[in-house]
C-alpha cells in the first residue's frame, strides 16, 4: 500500500468519525439542555453509541458503495438526489425497525434522525473537501475523548451536602442537588432487600432506582406503604440510586435485609 493510498483510507475513516462525533455532540447539547450531567445520563445508554458510531457509519459506507455503483453506470444527473433520499431513509430506519413505534410516532420522532443524518452527510462532505487527513484524524480522536469523558465522568453537582449513613439507613440534606447519589449495599444470593425512600421537603425533580453490579436496572416489587423489595440473584453489591434534577431538601433511605 502506497503512502497516498494509506492516507486516503485513514482520511476516509477519520472523516466519518469526525462528522458523526460533531453530530452526536450537538445532539447531546440540545437533548441535555447544555447540562453535563444530563448529557452524561443520556450517553449512559450504549444504544446511542451503537446508533451513531456503528449503525450510522456503517450505513454511510453502504451509501458510498451505492454512489460508486451509480457513478459506474453514469447516473450523474440523479446521483445526488438518490444519495440524499438514502440518507433520509437511513435517518428514519431505526425508529421503524428497532424502536417499533407507531407509524405516526416513527414519522414524528424519526424527523430528529433525519436531521442528524443530513447534518452528518453535509459535514462529511465539508471535511472531505476542506480539511486535510491529519486535521480529520485529530478531530475524530478529540471528539471521541470528549464523548467518552461525558459518558464516564460523574458531573453530579451538589451544594451544602450533609450526609449520614448507618448500617440500615442513609440520610442527606442539601441546598442543591443535580445528578445522582448511589448507596451501595452488599447482598448475598437469595437475600431480600426492602427499602423506602422518604423525600422530605424536596423541591425540584427527583427519583430513585436500583442497579446491580453491572449497572443494570433491578426489577422492584412494591409491597405497600412506599416500601420496595427485590431478591438478590447473586452475591454482589447493589446500589440504591437517588436522583435529583435541580432539587433542594432532604432524603432519607431506610432498608432491611431478610435472610433467605
Amino acid at each position: 500500500m502506497t503512502l497516498k493510498s494509506w492516507q486516503w483510507w485513514v482520511n476516509f475513516v477519520a472523516v466519518k468519525l469526525a462528522a458523526i462525533g460533531v453530530v452526536l455532540v450537538f445532539f447531546l447539547l440540545i437533548a441535555g439542555r447544555f447540562n453535563l450531567y444530563n448529557m452524561g445520563d443520556i450517553m449512559g445508554s450504549m444504544m446511542l453509541w451503537w446508533i451513531f458510531y456503528v449503525y450510522a457509519v456503517s450505513y454511510s459506507i453502504l451509501v458510498d458503495l451505492a454512489d460508486a455503483g451509480m457513478r459506474r453506470v453514469s447516473m450523474k444527473a440523479s446521483r445526488g438526489f438518490v444519495v440524499i433520499l438514502l440518507y433520509i431513509a437511513g435517518g428514519y430506519l431505526p425508529f421503524f425497525v428497532w424502536f417499533r413505534l407507531s407509524l405516526l410516532g416513527s414519522l414524528m420522532i424519526g424527523f430528529i434522525g433525519v436531521l442528524c443524518s443530513l447534518c452528518f452527510f453535509g459535514l462529511e462532505h465539508y471535511l472531505k473537501v476542506k480539511w486535510t487527513w491529519f486535521k480529520n484524524v485529530i478531530a475524530a480522536l478529540a471528539l471521541l475523548v470528549v464523548l467518552l469523558s461525558i459518558t464516564y465522568v460523574d458531573f453530579t453537582t451538589t451544594r451544602q451536602w450533609e450526609e449520614v449513613r448507618t448500617d440500615e439507613a442513609y440520610e442527606v440534606t442539601f441546598a442543591y442537588f443535580h445528578g445522582e447519589k448511589a448507596i451501595p449495599i452488599k447482598l448475598q444470593r437469595g437475600q431480600k432487600l426492602t427499602f423506602t425512600v422518604d423525600l422530605q421537603k424536596v423541591y425540584g425533580g427527583r427519583g430513585s432506582h436500583v442497579l446491580d453490579q453491572r449497572g443494570r436496572l433491578v426489577g422492584l416489587q412494591e409491597i405497600g406503604q412506599g416500601r420496595m423489595q427485590f431478591t438478590a440473584e447473586q452475591d454482589a453489591v447493589y446500589r440504591i440510586v437517588v436522583t435529583g434534577d435541580q432539587a433542594s431538601g432532604a432524603v432519607k433511605v431506610n432498608w432491611e435485609i431478610e435472610e433467605h
